[in-house]
């Protein structure tokens, strides 16, 4: 049973607390327990609070889809991806000014996109923030100086609230890959193999004076599949015309097509956690022009007719 009462913490929020106490002046312990701030709750052991733990009853269900307008800040995002299996579909379109994003799920951190208008947008290293967007004079990407201080918000039933804590946040060069028009809806794609866990974390950095973005996370779903050859090398190799090795594989679109396009996500498992080896593949049986696809870093860079190649 949950009890409310006055708390004193030692820090400007709980999240960044080292104890949780029953007088101002900080000097009687409260006792051992959770506690939590409704954002989060953490475990006071022998006078000193442990990890931060995600309330239950914060996370915000899959399928959800919002457009945003947020002053700089960080906002901290935690969904309910359910006991489903099937690759997690994340999708971001920050539309004008520069924003990064992070996906961590099952220890694992998420940094790479694809653009329907640029194909794979990813930077460097990848448990660190990737900054997309219009590249534009009134915020350049690395920020200029070097850090900046961002207070943190968390999404809570529906809007953004201010978790008290201020973060210093550094860009470098390789975060940032951003475009010279706006890189569209961008599509981040997340395995989930295994029904559990059932939590995911969403980091966006909004560093500029002024931004615009839309994010969505679809809950675990089956991807539709298509059958094509082997790999190849070069569509020039002599094997390539005959249906040599065929195989099922899978993908996600991009531009929201029914059939494998231009920077679509390609794998070779339904649950998106190989994505298939650079390449030429021949995709069977599919109408002329477009049965060729090149695939780079598990993206689909070339659509063409293989009656350029084959007699």
């Amino acid at each position: 049973m949950s009890i409310s009462q006055t708390y004193y913490i030692d820090g400007s929020s709980l999240e960044t607390s080292t104890g949780v106490y029953l007088n101002s002046q900080m000097t009687v312990p409260a006792q051992d327990g959770y506690y939590s701030n409704g954002s989060v709750s953490r475990r006071q052991l022998g006078g000193i609070l442990l990890a931060v733990q995600t309330c239950p009853s914060c996370l915000t269900e899959c399928g959800f889809s919002i457009e945003v307008e947020p002053p700089p800040q960080i906002s901290l995002i935690n969904i309910n991806v359910l006991n489903n299996v099937g690759p997690i579909i994340i999708k971001f379109d920050p539309y004008f000014f520069p924003s990064g994003i992070l996906v961590e799920y099952d220890g694992v951190y998420y940094n790479k996109l694809s653009s329907p208008t640029y194909g794979l947008l990813a930077g460097s290293p990848s448990n660190k923030e990737t900054y997309i967007g219009q590249a534009v004079t009134s915020c350049t990407l690395p920020i200029t100086p070097s850090s900046e201080d961002l207070p943190v918000y968390k999404y809570l039933n529906g809007s953004f609230v201010d978790t008290g804590s201020i973060e210093t946040v550094s860009i470098t060069p390789f975060q940032v890959v951003t475009t010279a028009v706006s890189p569209g809806l961008c599509v981040m794609v997340i395995p989930k193999p295994n029904p559990t866990p059932s939590s995911l974390s969403i980091r966006v950095i909004n560093p500029c004076p002024s931004t615009s973005y839309i994010l969505s996370a679809e809950c675990p779903a089956s991807i539709p599949e298509f059958v094509g050859t082997i790999r190849f090398d070069s569509p020039l190799d002599p094997l390539f015309c005959g249906e040599v090795g065929l195989n099922n594989y899978y993908f996600v679109s991009v531009n929201s097509s029914a059939t494998v396009g231009l920077y679509d996500w390609v794998f070779s498992d339904p649950n998106a956690q190989v994505p298939l080896a650079d390449g030429w593949y021949k995709i069977v049986p599919y109408p002329a022009p477009n049965d060729t696809i090149e695939v780079l870093n598990g993206i689909v860079v070339t659509v063409t007719d293989s009656s350029f190649y084959c007699a």
